[in-house]
Formats: C-alpha cells, sequence, structure tokens
C-alpha cells in the first residue's frame, strides 16, 4: 500500500520507473482510484491506463504514437491490429506507420469517441518522411463523436501512415487497423524482342520474335500483346498500330516460349513516313488492359531488345507503290496468268491510284538499271496514254501520269532501251527497275512492228502486254524470253490471243484490249471497274466494232479482236445494222463468248509454242468478259448462230416484212423470251425435230431452238399480245408473262408485251436499231477483287522477251 502510494505522490520516481518499460500493468486499490477510475494518463511519454484491481480487464500501457510522419509509431508489416489512444488539447494528433508486403483490401476504424476526431490514410510518395500536399489518399471526417472509417480495396503493396487528428476536445480512441488478403497478381513484361529484318522498305512484309515474362506467382489468363511503329524509341499507343497476337494465358513465375508474328509496314504513299532512316517497333504487353497486374507501369518501354527494337528505312522515289504478294486462287486459268512472284501494286493507300511517267532525257545518264535508256517519242507516249485509259475501264485502278526526272518518277516507267530485242517489262516488285517497260527502237520504221503503230497492229498489242507484265502478269504457255517458262500453265487449247494477249500463239487479227482471261486475272488482282452499270446499248457495224453513247470501241473497218465489259444494268446486243453476210453470224453471250463470224470462228490454226501441236482459235471479233452479263439481243438479217447466256434473255428483232435469215439458238430456257410480236399465228408454221423447235417466220426467215424441250426448260414467245410456249404435242399454249413484264421502245415509239394489241401484220414497219429491251428480271453483276494475303515479296526481276511475228 505504501509502495502504491509512493509511486502516485513522487512523479519523479514514477518516470523513473516507466522510463525502461513499453507496457506496464498498475494495479491500485479501490480506495486510491475512487476518483480516478478507468483513466488514461501521460506521463514520462507513456500512456497508463488505470483500471480499478476489481475490473476484468487490466490496464495497457503502449508508447504513444509520434506526432510526424518520422516519429509515427511503427506497426509493421500489417495484420489485423487494434489500438486504445488518447488525442487533445496536450497531444493533438498520433501517426502510425505500416507495411503491406502485397495488395490488399484494408478496412480502418475509429470508435470509442466522446470528443471529435478525424482520421486520414497517407502515402509518402517522395519518402522524405514530411506530409505534403496531395499524399493524403484517403480521410474520415464525420462531424461530433460519430466513428470514422476509411475502407480501400486492392491497395497496392507499400508503406502507409494513419493520422489521428483531434478536431475539437480531448477523447480516448480506439483505432482498428483490418486487411483482406488478395489473390496473387501477375505482373506481365517483355523479355524479349527482335525485328528480324535490320533494314526494310515501306510496305514490306516482316517479322518480329520476341517472349513474355510474368515475374509473380500470379497466373495470367488471356492477353492481347500489340505492335506499335514509332519514329522514336518512346512506344506508345498513339504510334501505328500494325498489329496484335493473343496469348491464351501465362503461368506464374514463367516466361512464353520465342513467339513470331508478320507484320507489314505502310506503302511509301502513307504520310507516316518523314524520310530514309532510323525507325523504332515495339510491343506493349496487355494492350487492352485484359489483365489486373501488380505493376502495370512495366508493360512497354523497358529497353531495347525487351520490347523494342530500332531498324533501317530506305525510303523509295515517292511516286513509287509497294508490292505486295497475293494467294493463289482455285482457277487454273486466273493462276496461269499470275507471275511467279505472286506480286501486285499494293494501291490500298492511294485510293486504286498507280502513277506512270516517261523515262526523260535529263534522267536517262542516272538510270539505275544496266540499260542505255532513252526517252520515247510523243507518238508512243500517246499510245501508252490510250492503252492505259482503256484498262482504268476494266479495272479499279486511275492512272496518273506524273513528272520524270533522276529522283522522282512513276510506279511504271516506259522508256526506249538498247536491252530488248523487241519488248520486256519487270513485274511488280520492291526494288527500282520493278514496274519498267523497255521498249526497242529498231523497229519504229515498221507499220506493223512499232509501238506508235495505230491501235490492231502487232506493236500496240505489244504495249498493252508489257503493261501487264508490269501490272502483274506473266506468259501463260511453257515458254518465254530464255526458252521456258513457270507453271501453272493453260492448256494449248486455250492458250491463244483470243483468250489472253499474254500468249505467245499469236493468231488471226490482233488485239487492241486486254482479252477475257487477263481481265479477269487483272481484276483478281485490283478488283472490277464499276464501268457502264446503267442499262447500255451497244450497236454493232462490224464484230470487231460496237458504239455506245456515241463512243466507238474497236473498228469499223480493220479487223481485231477486243474485250466488251459491262458491270451491271439492263444491257442489249444491236447486231441490227451489221452487213448481210452469205455465212452468217455467231453471237455467244456467254462469259467468254465470242460475238463474230461463223466462217471466222476457230477458223484459225496456230502450232502451240509448249507442245508443237495444232489447235485452233477464232480470227478476230469481240468476247464478253467474265463477270458481265448481258441480257438482250437484237439479231442481224444474215442467218445468226446465237448462244444464250444464263441470264433471263430477251432475242428481238424478227419484224414482219423483213428478212432475218436462218436463226439457231442454243442453251435457251424457261426464262428466256423471242419476241415475235409482229407476227401473227398464220404467218407462223413450227415442227419439231427430234427435241428441236424449228419455226418458219412466213417467207422472212426460220428460227431452229436447239433441245427446245430439254431439261432447262422451254423459251417463251411472244406473239401477238401475249406468251407463249410450244407443247410436244405440237400445239401453242399460252404461257404466264414473265416476273416482271419487259417492254420494247424505240424512238418511232414502241409496243409494250402484254398490254396493248399486237402490231398487224399489214402495218409492220422496220425496226430501228436503237430499239431498247427491259429486263424479264434483275442481273446485276457485282465484281470485287478477292481478299489478298499480304505477304513479303521477294526481289524477282524475271524480264521477258516478245517474239516478233
Amino acid at each position: 500500500m505504501f509502495r502504491q502510494r509512493k509511486l502516485l505522490e513522487n512523479g519523479s520516481l514514477l518516470r523513473e520507473t516507466l522510463a525502461g518499460y513499453d507496457a506496464l500493468q498498475v494495479n491500485l486499490s479501490s480506495e486510491l482510484l475512487s476518483a480516478t477510475s478507468s483513466r488514461l494518463f501521460n506521463l514520462a511519454g507513456k500512456n497508463i491506463q488505470f483500471s480499478n484491481s476489481s475490473s476484468s480487464s487490466a490496464a495497457s500501457v503502449v508508447p504513444d504514437p509520434g506526432n510526424t510522419l518520422r516519429t509515427a509509431f511503427r506497426v509493421g508489416s500489417l495484420s489485423d491490429r487494434t489500438f486504445n489512444d488518447f488525442v487533445g488539447d496536450s497531444d493533438p494528433e498520433d501517426f502510425y506507420r505500416f507495411r503491406l508486403t502485397t495488395p490488399k483490401d484494408l478496412n480502418l476504424a475509429l470508435d470509442g469517441l466522446s470528443a471529435n476526431v478525424d482520421v486520414y490514410l497517407i502515402r509518402d510518395a517522395n519518402s522524405n518522411r514530411a506530409l505534403d500536399p496531395d499524399e493524403i489518399i484517403a480521410s474520415s471526417e464525420n462531424g461530433g463523436t460519430l466513428a470514422e472509417s476509411i475502407n480501400l480495396s486492392n491497395l497496392a503493396a507499400g508503406v502507409y501512415y494513419v493520422q489521428v487528428k483531434q478536431s475539437s476536445g480531448d477523447t480516448n480512441y480506439n483505432l482498428s487497423l483490418s486487411t483482406n488478403s488478395l489473390p496473387q497478381l501477375a505482373d506481365l513484361s517483355g523479355a524479349n524482342f527482335n525485328v528480324m529484318q535490320s533494314s526494310l522498305t515501306p510496305g514490306n512484309s516482316f517479322n518480329v520474335e520476341y517472349e513474355i515474362q510474368n515475374t509473380t506467382s500470379g497466373n495470367a489468363e488471356g492477353f492481347w500483346v500489340d505492335f506499335y511503329l514509332s519514329q522514336d524509341s518512346n512506344i506508345t499507343t498513339s504510334d501505328r498500330r500494325l498489329g496484335s497476337q493473343w496469348i491464351s494465358s501465362l503461368s506464374g513465375n514463367s516466361s512464353t516460349d520465342t513467339l513470331t508474328n508478320n507484320l507489314n509496314l505502310p506503302g511509301a504513299s502513307d504520310a507516316f513516313w518523314s524520310s530514309t532512316g532510323t525507325y523504332y517497333l515495339g510491343m506493349i504487353v496487355d494492350a487492352e488492359s485484359n489483365i489486373t497486374e501488380a505493376n502495370e507501369a512495366n508493360n512497354a518501354n523497358q529497353g531495347e531488345f525487351y520490347d523494342f527494337d530500332s531498324f533501317q528505312l530506305a525510303i523509295a522515289p515517292s511516286n513509287s507503290l509497294s508490292a505486295r504478294t497475293y494467294s493463289p486462287t482455285d482457277n487454273n486459268a486466273i493462276n496461269a496468268l499470275l507471275n511467279e512472284a505472286d506480286s501486285y501494286w499494293d494501291t490500298s493507300s492511294t485510293g486504286g491510284a498507280i502513277t506512270y511517267s516517261f523515262l526523260s532525257s535529263a534522267a536517262a545518264n542516272s538510270y539505275y538499271g544496266n540499260e542505255s535508256v532513252f526517252e520515247l517519242s510523243e507518238t508512243v507516249k500517246a499510245n501508252v496514254r490510250s492503252v492505259l485509259e482503256s484498262l482504268e475501264s476494266f479495272i479499279n485502278v486511275d492512272f496518273v501520269e506524273v513528272a520524270d526526272s533522276a529522283t522522282s518518277y512513276g510506279t511504271i516507267r516506259y522508256m526506249f532501251s538498247n536491252g530488248p530485242a523487241y519488248a520486256y517489262a519487270y513485274y511488280p516488285g520492291n526494288y527500282e527497275i520493278a514496274g519498267d517497260v523497255h521498249l526497242s527502237q529498231n523497229y519504229e520504221n515498221s507499220t506493223v512492228n512499232s509501238f506508235s503503230s495505230e491501235p490492231g497492229t502487232y506493236g500496240y498489242e505489244t504495249l498493252i502486254h508489257e503493261t501487264l507484265h508490269a501490272l502483274g502478269l506473266k506468259h501463260p504457255g511453257n515458254y518465254d524470253g530464255s526458252g521456258s517458262g513457270d507453271g501453272p500453265f493453260l492448256s494449248p487449247e486455250e492458250d491463244n490471243n483470243t483468250n489472253t494477249i499474254m500468249s505467245y500463239n499469236n493468231v488471226g487479227s490482233n488485239a487492241v484490249t486486254p482479252m477475257a482471261y487477263d481481265i479477269r486475272a487483272l481484276q483478281y488482282l485490283y478488283g472490277a471497274k464499276n464501268y457502264n452499270s446503267g442499262n447500255n446499248l451497244y450497236s454493232f457495224n462490224t464484230v470487231y466494232g460496237y458504239s455506245n453513247d456515241s463512243l466507238l470501241s474497236g473498228s469499223s473497218t480493220n479487223q481485231l479482236k477486243q474485250t466488251l465489259w459491262d458491270s451491271g444494268g439492263i444491257d442489249t446486243l444491236d447486231f441490227s445494222d451489221l452487213a448481210s453476210l452469205n455465212s452468217g453470224y455467231r453471237f455467244d453471250m456467254r462469259e467468254n463468248g465470242m460475238l463474230t463470224t461463223q466462217a471466222a470462228y476457230n477458223s484459225t490454226t496456230y502450232e502451240d509454242r509448249s507442245t508443237g501441236e495444232n489447235y485452233t482459235t477464232s480470227r478476230f471479233g469481240t468476247a464478253i468478259a467474265y463477270g458481265a452479263t448481258i441480257e438482250n439481243l437484237i439479231n442481224s438479217t444474215s442467218n445468226d448462230y446465237i448462244i444464250a447466256n444464263s441470264a433471263a434473255n430477251s432475242f428481238l428483232g424478227y419484224v414482219f416484212g423483213i428478212n432475218t435469215g436462218d436463226d439457231i439458238f442454243e442453251s435457251t430456257d424457261s426464262l428466256d423470251v423471242l419476241n415475235l410480236s409482229s407476227y401473227n399465228f398464220s404467218n407462223l408454221t413450227s415442227s419439231i425435230i427430234n427435241t428441236d423447235l424449228n419455226i418458219q417466220l412466213d417467207s422472212f426467215g426460220s428460227i431452229t431452238i436447239k433441245d427446245y424441250f430439254g431439261s432447262s426448260g422451254s423459251m417463251k414467245f411472244a406473239i401477238a399480245d401475249s406468251y407463249y410456249t410450244y407443247t410436244s404435242s405440237g400445239t401453242w399454249e399460252v404461257a404466264a408473262a414473265p416476273a416482271i413484264p419487259d417492254t420494247i421502245g424505240s424512238n418511232t415509239g414502241g409496243t409494250a408485251l402484254g398490254s396493248t394489241p399486237a402490231v398487224s401484220s399489214a402495218t409492220s414497219t422496220p425496226v430501228s436499231s436503237d430499239i431498247l429491251a427491259a429486263a424479264l428480271r434483275c442481273s446485276c453483276q457485282t465484281c470485287s477483287a478477292t481478299a489478298i494475303a499480304l505477304q513479303t515479296l521477294d526481289s524477282s526481276n524475271l524480264s521477258e522477251l516478245i517474239a516478233v511475228s
């Protein structure tokens, strides 16, 4: 009893006694504590909780938390902890310091208050042990004696401070800190990155090798790795993204194998490129933030060869395009014309434009090839412009002429040269001579072989041939300037200039356009041009010359070969102005069908350059391009052999009083209609020969429809004011009108089938050549290039020599 009283009376002794302890239990008798029961005293820097010895809980003495970050009570690595202390006028604030070794949820509670106290969570961001602005990351400032609390999810690992601060009055408090452990997070970063080619040019396809590591024990589910092109070594999402790759998972404390991805640089005309020099390619790991990571700051820019690499770029002349490669088709006739380098010009960045130029005299001395080169004559230049203008009607390309100098010139470049015996050209490619067309001056005095000769000559055809090489087409047979070629090849019976201007089997008339096989291959590479997509009337005055809206294609006088391309609409072939011909005409409306004379069809023999065997092809005429659908036909006054296509065809031109010859129809079906509306049944005599139907048109000719009763169904006839079919029992039977009634109009007034009385045979008049027939149904044809997989184009400089005929 004396010692207890002595401790209370002698403050110095009490301070001395407490100085060596972090905590002290002091039990006092009830009479000594009658006025001080459950009071907290602060003596000698120690907090002492006095309680009645009869109480069930003993008093606790702990070090008083300091008043600054530097002197904060060190809790250590935080687990669930509770602290009891005091703030007031004599001790206005307490600081506690704790550490989280892993990210955790934090729950802080402050209660047992008899005065107003606030609480703050602090992170000393700059580690200066001083409370600076913006270092309070959470707070609770309720009024009065209300409890305070702070609850944070996924608090990052690190050192934190809790500040308990008096707002008003003196009060004891209970501070509770607890955590919930979180699942271990992954931490992803690059471990290796390498651009496999040290030197590239715009448009190149190239590979990168890379490796991703996960440096924590947390597993990472699927995430994206994005690849960016940059002008500096700082890789960000504002740079040019070239591609992505999906990583399905990555276990903790592991790395991927070495992975590979193929990427493509932007083309030469892309605004990204500024000059020749050093550029950077890097990756951003988990670019789409699919993974919550322990550290989000190391997903990029950790160092060269870790997650980025540099390369040297050589920029070609400003007018040059990059070359790409394409995937072969399942059509051998197309593949046989696609060059062995699988290359074509990538126009995706130019809106379809391909530049061309004529080598200038000023640039001749600095030419990069091995040849001696010279500027073309103005007449040859005019012919080249004509060829390119014609090509623009078939393919989705705009040829743009640009000035020519030593450092700037077109993607396709034309010149006289001492290199070829006659002519050659280089395929598309990412090398300087790619797209160059070389012509020999030695033949400019020849009216047949000179490149300045008119369309229909061999020289003009060669200009087309070489231009198609510069666009990516090859020879279709096992021959070349060196005596052999690369497959695949066309069959010998297909390999002729009626099908393709690229053939060495050049027989009959010369072509003035690419032929049907050529156009199909070019449209595969560059897409089909939307050309003559409305309702068009093609009026022929020869089978190798026609006009459309007064625009003449082909020739009215010189025999030649050409191709008709039409991308849509309801169209009509009008042969009513053709000269009367004893041998008659042959009109094949199908894709690659020839419009020619019966005498010229397959009338010319050639010895195949590959096999030495003999085959035949047509001498001249107009071919229908693949993908072009012509619905209607107006016959000639001669004997016509007409082959229908799969569209709903209308056949016109049979007018009472006009001799239209003895015509034969093949491949008709139930969709087709033959217009005999100016005839009555009394003018028609019908008979069946096997499965063929023959109709005598009074004394004005006849019509034979081969296999009329075949499996495709029977063609309808418009007779008088109704539609009919002819039965196998020899009678006319009324047929339903076409789903969309066709109309026939002319500049002299027309007759609508099925809506007005038939024209009387006594008053029939010739139908003029501008008769238009509307569709029985729409057969619009939409053409587009097949999607092309782009790969690296190896430097190929195949050239070829054209044999002079």
